[in-house]
């Protein structure tokens, strides 16, 4: 045992050892010189739960941890006080349980009067919480920063006034905002419109303003916003809500943006379909089990389908309207009504349970629903409704109810809970009396909070008696009775320890030992306490009395009180009084409490009567927390702690207490339950469910709709992995792998789940889910929101249940649809055609009018040579607009007669750059991108530009007015046969790749099948033919390469042509630009054949304007007795289109009687070149003219082939 050490003192006044005995929440400690325990206070056994029995003569090292101890951290605390007067230090201290608390510890000399050195006071302070608060509060708010940096929604924070204080990368990249800023850039204003009116929003218009201004939260403002640095607008929906502190004052606000521009987009689509359907839509809710009805936006019932005429025995004209209230209960129709009419006006979802009378005059109950349906722009269609009859299930529920609400009363009667005990797996179900028995909230929220496992109530038992639990528990298994009885103690997580009667019985099982248990638990504390009395010696007092002056002067008390109840007089230090600015000297005196409790905070005022009340009615303990003025006008916290003695008849007597400063410490707390606010006011904004996790799948923070989903409390799940808290096992590890897979992808990915309800009903979520990064960049978690839908996986499954009556509708419906398809593309077909005609009629009625016109006049005025001369100019150049239009329409059939020449790639397309630039809009910006050294490719130039040019305006027309336009050639090498894209087969070989490329919305799929079809166009009517995809594509293919389209919707399209290299000069004689070649020396002789006399003698005419000596035969017949006679033919002009023997079969038999004779074939239409090159049907030398031709391309074709024949 420790040395004594005696205190020569005066008596102790009875005052002090009151306050030292009232100071439960404060320990004190007395330690002689030694380091040994003399003195242990109420606060200290509370503290650290020892008894001043275990402590008295124990070294006060065993309060400390071991690693304190092995520093000797209470020994350097004493000599701290006693060369300095004063020592100790913040840290962790052990509890009796071994459990660790953050303690703030203050280390005093005890000297006697006369100086002798008596030992230590050591002051505790139990400081855990506001330890916690502060990590706490580190805590919220580096997960605030990450969360909001990783979602993919867009977040703003702002202030009181609504000036911007936080925001996210989402947001700014919605805006088109630097990632480096907060905010709208300089003095630019936030650019939107309202949707619904097109007029511009207005500053205090803004979701996140009107909620700042009304206190409410701002859910679904859709409204269109221009991007900063862009002429693009973008949908966006807004979610805005204030943010409180305590006292309810609005502090700040938050705001989710969403882009919804392609739902807007695709909403828009939808609606057409939805007329589509909604003959299909009636014919199957005609055919459900449930009565339904359709109503326009005002509630007007326009529709009802067949069950609800043969349940109610009525027709249409009596119910259109509002007629439905004929059919419905008297008691219950005004109701109804009411509930209906809210849902017409507010656009609520309705429903409502109500009798509806049947044909033969008999009521039934009804479960009605009625959702509205949306167009595009989101306003209300119409409302579809149903009513399911729910008699029988009314009448189940009725007669459960009643036996429920019997044993209920009984059980509250006999305060009794009730539990339910799984012997196999130790899952517990409770009442929720069963939760009050143990100390726990029975709600959290507005669910019933899931009890404990077996293990889980078990850690609530007494340490001492849990043994006794499980042997009883065992013996009623073993036993015939299964018979459970046992009394324990309970320790709450809050309050004093309960002593419980426990009373049950084991289920036997038929082919086994017993599975379950149930039974009864009651409150049997009363029966089991006892009162003890410690009697308080003289030193003690005195040593009490000087613990508590040094806990005064210490600062750790700011104040003492004692309240004599039967006078009512209330007296208090000087501390005190500071601490409440009241005179000192009449808190000495003593006055009433009304005067004490007028310095307290109005808004607390009534909270500490209702502690005082409560705490005077049973006496113990009392404590509370509460704000009070002091002199210089300002609230500061304080916590006031105390004890109520009462009489033995019950009566209040005395209530001494002390006073504690906790300024600091709710400081802390209101920071952290402000970033709690915050996180939880963002969290419940998002629309649906929203959480986020940790790397291995713990939830970290979870909405409302998180909470309700799982069906659990959210205390029980945060922390915890679906695994853990999820009752369905394979949900949850399908939830875990969808979630590993997109952190491990670092990816954001939208997926469909399928889940449970709390209740067991199936459901369905979509769910887009993020990686959550930190600040290096790693993933560290995952955050998500979820949207329900289950209604429309319903529906897809009601159509499923129906599919030979859709069948047969949609087989109908398809039939009709096609039919109408058809007359519609016909139409359209035609309507292209008719465009086509009218335009060439137009044009070729220009070439007649200018050649007929100039024909008659040099008619009429030939000695007029300068005037002939100058009208047939006109007239051959008029000719030549009528060859140009021919030569386009031979290119759309693909017969045309292509001029292949080799072209520089890189220098065309920097010409069209520059056309481009000028003709497609000062909102498309043109780009070229050509490598150095690219070969030249071999196509018709001319042909090549207008294809090129056509390409360009349906790029165009896809941005917009607004984009980017590339031009791109590249060198291209095919080894094998292939199809890229929508291409038809290309030969192996080298191809030069000429690419137009735009930023526009892209192309569908089912759209992309069908461009380059003739007369197939997505253009309004009268705004394109569907000719200019079809023409290129025919260019592309008669020029010996194809056409490729690649797109998809929201990534541009880019159309390439792919041609061959020209790897030499062009073989066939090309015309145009260059005078007619003269015969040198005698004529050669020409045998000109054609069966029509005017176009015969107008070519031979030509011919011999160009010094040829020229025989003429009207056809085949007539020409081959001029071939076989002896005659010089030095070549032959035939036309291809002659009756009896056409110009090819005449080439090939003048051929075989003159070999190598040369030939040339005029045609005006095309079609066989192809057939004539590659079948080998004229085998000796032999070009092709098209009509019209003129006399130097005829005279330069004809020397061409006169030398290749040689002399």
């Amino acid at each position: 045992m420790p040395d004594e050490y005696p205190v020569t003192a005066a008596e102790p006044d009875p005052r002090f050892r009151a306050i030292f005995e009232g100071a439960t929440d404060v320990a004190i400690i007395a330690i002689n010189p030694g380091g040994h325990v003399t003195e242990w206070n109420q606060g200290a056994e509370h503290m650290l739960g020892w008894t001043a029995s275990d402590m008295h003569g124990q070294k006060i090292d065993r309060i400390f941890t071991p690693r304190d101890q092995d520093e000797g951290l209470a020994g350097l605390e004493m000599r701290a006080a006693l060369e300095t007067g004063r020592g100790g230090s913040e840290g962790w201290r052990l509890r009796k349980d071994g459990t660790r608390f953050w303690a703030g510890a203050e280390m005093l000399p005890l000297r006697g009067h006369d100086g002798t050195h008596l030992g230590f006071m050591n002051i505790l302070r139990d400081r855990s919480e506001q330890k916690q608060a502060q990590e706490a509060l580190k805590r919220s708010e580096r997960t605030l920063h990450a969360v909001l940096d990783a979602l993919p929604v867009g977040v703003v924070i702002a202030d009181a006034e609504g000036r911007i204080i936080r925001d996210n990368a989402a947001h700014r990249a919605l805006w088109g905002l630097p990632p480096d800023t907060v905010g709208a850039p300089g003095d630019q204003p936030w650019a939107g419109w309202h949707v619904d009116t097109g007029q511009p929003i207005n500053a205090d218009e803004w979701a996140m303003f009107r909620a700042l201004k009304s206190g409410e939260v701002v859910r679904g403002e859709l409204v269109e916003c221009q991007r900063f640095g862009a002429q693009e607008r973008r949908f966006f929906l807004n979610n805005a809500a204030p943010v409180r502190d305590d006292a309810g004052r609005i502090v700040a606000g938050v705001a989710i943006a969403l882009d919804v521009t392609e739902a807007r987009q695709a909403e828009r689509a939808a609606a057409a379909r939805l007329a589509d359907s909604e003959a299909r839509f009636r014919a199957l809710a005609d055919n459900m089990p449930q009565l339904a009805w359709m109503a326009r936006p005002d509630g007007h019932v326009f529709w009802y389908n067949r069950r609800w005429f043969d349940y109610t025995g009525t027709t249409l004209a009596e119910m259109e309207g509002w007629g439905w209230q004929a059919v419905h209960h008297p008691d219950h129709v005004e109701r109804v009504t009411k509930r209906i009419q809210h849902s017409w006006d507010t656009g609520e979802p309705w429903e409502d349970t109500f009798p509806l009378r049947r044909g033969d005059g008999v009521y039934r109950w009804f479960l009605s629903r009625a959702e509205p349906i949306q167009d595009a722009d989101g306003n209300i269609a119409l409302w579809f409704g149903t009513n399911t009859d729910v008699t029988q299930q009314r009448a189940v529920e009725a007669a459960l109810d009643e036996r429920s609400e019997r044993l209920r009363l009984a059980l509250e009667a006999g305060q009794m809970g009730v539990w339910s005990l799984d012997l196999t797996t130790g899952a517990l179900e409770w009442d929720i009396r069963q939760f009050q028995l143990f100390g726990l909230d029975p709600r959290q929220g507005e669910h019933v909070r899931a009890a404990p496992t077996l293990a889980g109530a078990m850690a609530l038992v007494h340490p001492a008696d849990r043994p006794g639990i499980e042997a009883a528990m065992s013996a009623a298994r073993e036993s015939a009775t299964g018979v459970f009885s046992y009394e324990f103690r309970v320790v709450p997580p809050a309050g004093p320890i309960r002593w419980i009667g426990g009373y049950g019985r084991a289920i036997p099982e038929p082919d086994g030992p017993p599975r379950r248990m149930i039974g009864l638990n009651f409150d049997v504390t009363e029966r089991r306490e006892t009162q003890e009395a410690l009697a308080a010696s003289g030193r003690a007092a005195q040593l009490a009395a000087e613990r508590v002056q040094l806990a005064l002067d210490a600062g750790a008390i700011i104040g003492t009180w004692i309240w004599d109840l039967p006078t009512d007089r209330f007296t208090a230090d000087e501390r005190f009084a500071r601490s409440f600015g009241l005179d000192p000297a009449v808190c000495e005196a003593g006055l009433g409490i009304e005067a004490v409790v007028a310095s307290v905070h109005p808004d607390d005022k009534p909270r500490l009567m209702d502690a005082i009340a409560e705490a005077l009615e049973r006496g113990g303990h009392y404590s509370c927390e509460y704000r009070v003025r002091q002199h210089d006008g300002r609230y500061r916290w304080i916590e006031a702690n105390g004890r109520v003695d009462l009489a033995p008849d019950g009566t209040a007597l005395r209530f001494p207490g002390v006073l504690l400063d906790i300024e600091a410490r709710r400081a802390i707390q209101a920071e952290r339950d402000r970033a709690t606010a915050l996180l939880r006011t963002f969290a419940e904004a998002i629309p649906g469910v929203a959480y986020a996790k940790d790397r291995d799948g713990r939830l970290l923070i979870a909405n409302a709709g998180a909470v309700a989903l799982f069906g659990k409390p959210l205390d029980s799940i945060v922390g915890r992995t679906e695994a853990e808290f999820l009752e369905n096992k394979a949900q949850a590890e399908v939830v875990m792998a969808n979630d590993r897979r997109i952190m491990e992808a670092g990816l954001t990915e939208q997926v469909e789940e399928a889940v449970s309800l709390p209740d067991g009903t199936p459901a369905f979520w979509l769910s887009t889910k993020a990686p959550f990064r930190n600040n290096a960049g790693e993933v560290v978690g995952l955050v998500a929101a979820s949207v329900d839908i289950t209604a429309r996986k319903q529906a897809e499954a009601v159509l499923a249940r129906d599919k030979a009556e859709l069948e047969r509708l949609v087989v109908e419906r398809t039939r009709d649809l096609e039919e109408t398809q058809g007359r519609l593309a016909h139409a359209q077909r035609m309507e292209a055609l008719g465009q086509l005609a009218g335009g060439i009629a137009h044009d070729f009625n220009n070439v007649l009018q200018a050649a007929k016109g100039g024909l008659a006049l040099i008619q009429r005025r030939p000695d007029d040579t300068d005037a002939v001369l100058r009208l047939a100019r006109m007239a051959g150049e008029a000719i030549e607009r009528g060859s140009a239009i021919t030569r386009r329409l031979l290119a759309f059939s693909r017969r045309g007669d292509l001029r292949a020449e080799a072209v520089d790639a890189a220098a065309l397309l920097l010409g069209m750059r520059e056309i481009l630039m000028h003709t497609l809009g000062a909102g498309i910006g043109v780009r070229v991108e050509a490598p150095a050294g690219l070969p030249p490719l071999l196509a018709d130039k001319s042909q090549l530009e207008t294809v090129l040019v056509n390409m360009a305006t349906n790029a165009r027309d896809a941005m917009a007015g607004n984009g980017t336009l590339t031009l791109s050639a590249h060198h291209a090498e095919l080894p094998r046969a292939d199809r890229p894209g929508h291409a038809p087969a290309l030969t192996a070989g080298t191809y030069v790749r000429l690419s137009v490329t735009d930023t526009g919305s892209g192309i569908a799929p089912d759209i992309l099948a069908r461009v380059t079809e003739p007369f197939f166009t997505t253009k309004p009517m009268g705004k394109g033919t569907g000719l200019g995809l079809a023409m290129a594509r025919g260019f592309a293919e008669q020029s010996g390469g194809g056409l490729f389209i690649d797109s998809a919707p929201g990534r541009g399209t880019t159309v390439s042509l792919w041609l061959p290299i020209a790897s030499g000069g062009v073989t066939r004689a090309e015309a145009g630009g260059r005078a007619p070649v003269q015969p040198i020396g005698e004529a050669p002789r020409i045998l000109l054949v054609d069966d029509e006399d005017l176009v015969r003698e107008i070519v031979a005419e030509q011919l011999e304007d160009l010094g040829y000596d020229v025989v003429q035969a009207g056809g085949g017949a007539a020409a081959l007795p001029l071939l076989d006679a002896e005659g010089r033919v030095d070549l032959m002009v035939c036309d291809l289109s002659m009756p009896r023997m056409n110009g090819v079969q005449l080439i090939q038999e003048a051929q075989r009687r003159r070999p190598n004779l040369p030939a040339i074939l005029l045609t005006g239409y095309a079609g066989d070149a192809a057939t004539l090159a590659v079948g080998d049907a004229v085998t000796g030398p032999f070009s092709l003219l098209r009509k019209p031709v003129t006399a130097p391309e005829l005279g330069e074709r004809i020397a061409v082939l006169l030398k290749m024949a040689g002399p």
